[in-house]
């Protein structure tokens, strides 16, 4: 999508961004995930969808025993434009779990 619409620019970052976004569901949620991706108006906008009830939220410190983890968020919140996430209601869309999202601005 970014070679599409010429923004080679934010490459690096949306790659960065996306498999962090996939990493956090494959570690905190079980079941299905989903990425979207979409670019309107000098914005692109990923989305990770997961079945996850728990919000995410950043540790204060990562264990200590593991200094490879815990700096997911982190990343996201200093790469990303902006970025932020929300439940979902199952009773009135159909479906469970949550959405973190991130925006990169051209």
């Amino acid at each position: 999508m970014l070679d599409r619409y010429s923004l080679d620019e934010l490459g690096d970052r949306a790659q960065l961004l996306a498999s962090e976004l996939a990493t956090n569901c494959y570690l905190h949620a079980s079941g299905p995930a989903r990425l979207r991706l979409s670019w309107e108006d000098g914005v692109v906008r990923m989305s990770m969808w997961d079945t996850g009830r728990t919000l995410p939220g950043i540790a204060e410190r990562p264990a200590p025993n593991r200094a490879d983890a815990g700096h997911g968020l982190r990343l996201v919140g200093a790469c990303a434009d902006d970025w932020g996430w929300y439940a979902l209601d199952p009773n009135r869309l159909g479906v469970d779990g949550k959405i973190v999202w991130c925006e990169l601005y051209r």
